[in-house]
């Protein structure tokens, strides 16, 4: 009896592993029929032209959505790209955007410390300099 529901189990497995390869190949075909349609749709003029592969798009795009959830309700998921970093383990956190005007001659001395490898990157070493300089006046 055991060995029956092991076929069996093999079999889904197996019937499970095609429809994923099936999915993914069908998946292909609609990503390079989008990039296909939108190459037509930048080079046509008319509106008619346009309204038509608009449509053909929408239909595309509708597609790869059903082509993923199907995919996903089989147990597949695309992990394609680098991974995610984890909000408090990028380079940003807890960091604000500030633009500075620097003088010419010191922005390529902080380019030329970068190139030479003597830091490794502008905004590090100035907060490590600002903090350097916060602590002299502190104390």
């Amino acid at each position: 009896m055991a060995i029956v529901k092991r076929r069996n189990q093999d079999k889904t497995e197996k019937h499970k592993e095609s429809n994923i390869v099936s999915l993914k190949k069908q998946l292909q075909s609609c990503r390079n029929r989008i990039t296909e349609l939108k190459a037509q749709k930048k080079d046509c003029f008319s509106l008619e032209e346009k309204s038509v592969l608009t449509e053909a798009l929408k239909r595309q795009y509708q597609k790869k959505d059903y082509l993923f959830k199907k995919l996903s309700d089989l147990g597949y998921q695309d992990h394609r790209g680098r991974p995610k970093k984890r909000t408090d383990e990028k380079y940003e956190h807890g960091r604000s955007k500030f633009t500075a005007m620097l003088l010419d001659e010191n922005l390529d001395y902080l380019k030329s410390l970068k190139d030479a490898k003597h830091i490794d990157n502008i905004s590090a070493f100035l907060d490590v300099l600002i903090e350097n300089h916060r602590k002299s006046i502190t104390g």
